[in-house]
């Protein structure tokens, strides 16, 4: 779901397992956890969606790379 803008690039947020996805347009694919919030915030590159984004940082909180 589309939330907003930030500096000109849109916001989009997910809930996927119970937790928030947060994905805006990034350089490299970056995903960081913030514990205190719960919201995994994501920067995909140009050619991945912002859904494929979410599903793979998902993954990645699945398979505990983000501590």
């Amino acid at each position: 779901m589309l939330i907003g803008t930030y500096n000109g690039k849109t916001v989009h947020c997910f809930s996927i397992g119970g937790k928030d996805y947060c994905v805006r347009r990034g350089r490299v694919f970056v995903a960081a956890w913030n514990k205190r919030t719960g919201v995994v915030a994501v920067l995909p590159p140009a050619g991945m969606s912002y859904h494929q984004a979410a599903l793979e940082a998902a993954a990645g909180m699945e398979r505990g790379e983000y501590i």
